[in-house]
């Protein structure tokens, strides 16, 4: 079940700082391989967007996660837009604490050994599964469970099942962030008010 209007413009998914990245993408979609280049910098602008607007479980109010928290992420399945590249670039770019957001970045394209995977997930506050790393999700739901991390996808069936949080898709063009507020509150994550202003909320 969704709430909001899907009809909204792109301009309403993204907050205007983010309209060039997204300028680029709709300027090269008829060129596919930079057209995949250019939405890996998007979702990857993305995420350290929604990471500097959210709260994690713990946290005091007046702590801002730019200043005092920065999360490790780990993606899972294939990245065919490079996302774990441009995070991993903008990181040895900004080394400084003042501007990293995000402290780490791990790919896997599959989760291995179950047991390893825990360890992984253990030392990391975020989980990003792209459209291929989906397939591993029965296999892997069992250890989200109740888990303090942040858990993004590239399908909204992830987040209308419950099993995730976040899920960024694309419809007509346009990059849409869909959150599972209720699943995200219940584990204790806090989102701002303007990251809410720019998504669709979904429930189970």
């Amino acid at each position: 079940m969704r709430f909001g209007n899907t009809s909204d413009t792109l301009f309403r998914a993204i907050p205007m700082k983010l309209m060039f990245l997204v300028f680029a993408v709709l300027l090269f979609l008829h060129h596919p391989v930079e057209a995949a280049l250019d939405e890996g910098r998007v979702r990857a602008a993305v995420i350290f967007h929604i990471v500097s607007l959210t709260q994690w479980p713990g946290a005091h109010a007046e702590q801002s996660p730019s200043r005092n928290f920065f999360p490790s992420i780990v993606l899972l399945g294939k990245d065919p837009f490079g996302i774990a590249d441009v995070l991993s670039r903008n990181m040895k770019e900004n080394p400084s604490s003042t501007n990293k957001i995000i402290l780490q970045v791990t790919s896997l394209k599959s989760p291995g050994d179950l047991a390893l995977f825990e360890n992984i997930l253990a030392t990391n506050q975020i989980l990003y599964l792209t459209s291929d790393g989906m397939q591993y999700l029965p296999q892997i739901a069992p250890l989200l469970k109740k888990r303090p991390i942040l858990t993004i996808g590239e399908t909204e069936s992830f987040c209308e099942n419950g099993d995730g949080m976040v899920c960024l898709t694309t419809e007509s063009q346009r990059l849409i962030i869909h959150i599972n507020h209720k699943l995200s509150t219940d584990i204790g994550f806090y989102f701002s008010a303007e990251l809410l202003r720019h998504a669709i909320l979904v429930t189970p």
